[in-house]
This record gives structure tokens, C-alpha cells and sequence, in this order.
């Protein structure tokens, strides 16, 4: 995956907007369906009702960057990455905290939020706006 740009706050927080507007009224949240995202919801008892509930807490403050999606046939999308810092139970009972792997592509025009990634990060992510 390659940086696309700069964003600014601003344009974040509109995305934000959007994703959260989206996701709270007739639009779409998709998981995508990857071994990784499957086993961390699993891991974590994360269904789709929690998975939404950590989108909508997403601030400009979580976000870290933006990739370019590779996938032929898709290189004109944006990936924005975000990163938030979670207190997640484990099946076990245990609480972790942990700094989360958040990867959202964004379809306005299907208003369709498809969560690329979700699982915990697997280095210590940089945060844009901080």
C-alpha cells in the first residue's frame, strides 16, 4: 500500500460525518471477510452492532493516514486508516488494551463503509492530528 496525500483535519472530520451518518441511518457497513478481521471479532466477541459503536467513537484525533488502494480495477479509491486505543474483553475474560488496525474504504455514491481491516495493530501506529 503507498501514502495517496496529505489530508486535512477538516477533510477527515467531514469523512467522519459522513461514515458515522451513514452507518447510523440506510447505508452500509460491510466487514470484509479476511481471515485476520474474522478471528479478531471472534477473539473479542465483536459483532456488528460493537463494530459500529467503535466507528462511531472514532475522532480526528484516531486517524493516521491515508493508502491507495491497489486492488486492479479500485486504484482511484482512498484507504483511511485509523487507530484507536480500545479496552476490549477477550473470550478468556481478560481486558486488553490495545491500539487497534482500522482501514475503511469509503464508497460515498453506494454510501457503503467497508471495513478493510480491523484487528490489533501490528506496530505502533503514527496519529496525524496529534
Amino acid at each position: 500500500m503507498n501514502l495517496v496525500c496529505e489530508v486535512t483535519k477538516e477533510e477527515v472530520e467531514i469523512l467522519l460525518q459522513k461514515i458515522k451518518k451513514n452507518i447510523t441511518t440506510n447505508g452500509y457497513l460491510v466487514l470484509s471477510n479476511r481471515g485476520k478481521n474474522l478471528e479478531f471479532c471472534k477473539n473479542y466477541a465483536i459483532n456488528s452492532k460493537i463494530l459500529k459503536n467503535i466507528i462511531n467513537k472514532l475522532t480526528v484525533e484516531d486517524f493516521s493516514l491515508v493508502l491507495s488502494n491497489e486492488h486492479p480495477g479500485y486504484e482511484k479509491e482512498k484507504l483511511y486508516v485509523f487507530a484507536p486505543k480500545l479496552k476490549l474483553i477477550d473470550l478468556k475474560g481478560q481486558r486488553q488494551d490495545m491500539q487497534v488496525y482500522l482501514k475503511i474504504n469509503y464508497i460515498e455514491v453506494k454510501r457503503t463503509a467497508i471495513v478493510v481491516s480491523f484487528h490489533e495493530a501490528l506496530h505502533n501506529l503514527e496519529y496525524m492530528f496529534i
